[in-house]
Order: structure tokens, then C-alpha cells, then sequence
């Protein structure tokens, strides 16, 4: 029966630490000693001299119950929680610490957290966007659903023809700077209203700094 639940305690995963109330580590399972980094000697030694962080030692031998104090020894973030167990007014007394490792959890929580922001801006951009059928008033609110969540600065520029409601059409086409955003007034954008010149099928759209300056598409 010790066998067994021996066996069944270095295999969980979850740490387990039995420390007494003179701060001596009587028992660390495998899990604990991975997530610690602790030797394979470190029973019967106190915690204190483990190498341990301060704020580590201070949790698992304060003698104080805690839940999911964290710690985060050896770039791990380590969800604590202590049980005292005995009778520390008779010199018995002890406690029982487990660890559960939250840093894949913290990361998964992260990207559902980026996940959660896209689906807020989604949700922004239909409800900002297109609430008139002037393409002009349009387009600015496009720049202002862009700026600042994907860019600093951001330009939208439509062919002549639509905006002059007609479809685009031959082979050399115009395109006029309809709308400009930006995390502030003095930016480096050719204003709006200045016309381009732009030949099917190019698939580059105009350069969006004044001369002298280069500058990616945004």
C-alpha cells in the first residue's frame, strides 16, 4: 500500500511539499523538485537552504495557509497553495504546499485576451463604418477605425471614377487621397484631395510621403 501511494504521489502533476514547522522539507514529490529545481537530496534540509527565491521560502515556511499565492522561481509562473496541518502549539505542526505550473495557462489566457481585442475592433469597424452612403464619409471612418490599433498614420485613397459615383473604367486611372488619420495633426502624409496617377493593373499603390522621404504602402 506505501508502495502504491508512494508511486501514485511522484507520478501526479502537481508539486507536492511536506514541510515541518521548523522549516525542514520532509517530503517533495518529482513534480516539486521540477518545478523548483531542487535536487534530488533536498528532503531533510531546510527549505531556507534550497537556493530557493526569498519570496518562495517565505510562502512554504511562513507557517500560513495561502490559495493561489504565485511565485515564479526559474522563470515559471507557480499558482501555491499552503495547508497547515498538525498541531504547531504542541510542536507538531506543519504544512502541506501544492503547485500547479499556470505559465502555459497565463499564455493561452494572453492570446484569448489578443483574441477578444480583434473581435472588439470587428465589432467597432461595423458598427463606425458605413453608417452613411457618402463614400467620402466613408472612407474617413475607415482611417479612424485604423489609427492607432493597426498603424500610426493611415490614408485611404479611392479612383476618381467613384467618386464621382460612376464605375472605374480604361486603362489609365486617377486616384484622389479621400481621407487621412494619424496619432496626431503633424503628420507626413500628402493631404487629402491630392490626385495620384495610377495604370492598370498596377498592384503598388502610391507613395504616402512627401518627396525625399520612403515609406511602405499602409
Amino acid at each position: 500500500m506505501y508502495e502504491h501511494h508512494d508511486a501514485v504521489l511522484h507520478s501526479v502533476r502537481e508539486g507536492v511539499l511536506i514541510v515541518d514547522d521548523d522549516g525542514v522539507l520532509l517530503l517533495a514529490n518529482d513534480e516539486a523538485c521540477r518545478l523548483l529545481g531542487l535536487p534530488s537530496d533536498a528532503e531533510r534540509h531546510r527549505v531556507s537552504d534550497l537556493g530557493l527565491q526569498p519570496a518562495t521560502v517565505e510562502i512554504l515556511t511562513s507557517g500560513r495557509a495561502v490559495t493561489d499565492q504565485v511565485v515564479r522561481p526559474r522563470e515559471r509562473l507557480l499558482a501555491v497553495d499552503v495547508r497547515l496541518v498538525g498541531e504547531p502549539s504542541a510542536g507538531s505542526g506543519g504544512t502541506v504546499s501544492t503547485l500547479r505550473d499556470t505559465t502555459e495557462l497565463r499564455t493561452v489566457a494572453g492570446r484569448a485576451e489578443v483574441a477578444r481585442g480583434r473581435l472588439d475592433l470587428l465589432y467597432q469597424a461595423g458598427s463606425r463604418v458605413g453608417t452613411t452612403l457618402d463614400v467620402v464619409r466613408t472612407a474617413e471612418e475607415l482611417a479612424a477605425v485604423a489609427v492607432p490599433r493597426f498603424a500610426d498614420f493611415a490614408t485611404v485613397e479611392l479612383l476618381e471614377p467613384v467618386l464621382r459615383g460612376e464605375e472605374p473604367r480604361g486603362t489609365k486611372l486617377e486616384m484622389r487621397r479621400a481621407a487621412t488619420a494619424g496619432i496626431h495633426d503633424d503628420h507626413p502624409l500628402h493631404p487629402v484631395g491630392e490626385l495620384f496617377a495610377s495604370l492598370r493593373p498596377a498592384l503598388s499603390p502610391p507613395g504616402h510621403r512627401r518627396a525625399g522621404q520612403s515609406s511602405g504602402p499602409i
